[in-house]
């Protein structure tokens, strides 16, 4: 079983940590220009989907996206596929 670190914890990420990938996501503070890092992290859940669709062909352990509480607006549907997991997950 992998523990995620407390939110509270202050450590880059997006670049791997020695277990996973975490993708950091807060609606008020975040910016969808960020990298999506514990310090800097994306604004909204479709970035948060784009970025791990790019990390996901060389993904070596589990990916992560962490939400921080609050109201995220969707315009449109938020539709998850197989594109959005690896090859022995379906969706």
């Amino acid at each position: 079983m992998n523990l995620l670190p407390p939110l509270t914890t202050s450590i880059p990420l997006i670049t791997r940590n020695t277990t996973d990938y975490i993708i950091y996501v807060d609606a008020v503070y975040g910016n969808d220009t960020n990298g999506g890092t514990f310090t800097e992290p994306l604004r909204t859940i479709g970035k948060a989907k784009e970025k791990v669709r790019e990390i996901l062909p060389t993904a070596e352990k589990d990916i992560y996206v962490m939400l921080k509480s609050g109201e995220y607006n969707i315009d449109e549907p938020l539709i998850f596929d197989n594109n959005d997991c690896s090859d022995d997950i379906e969706v």
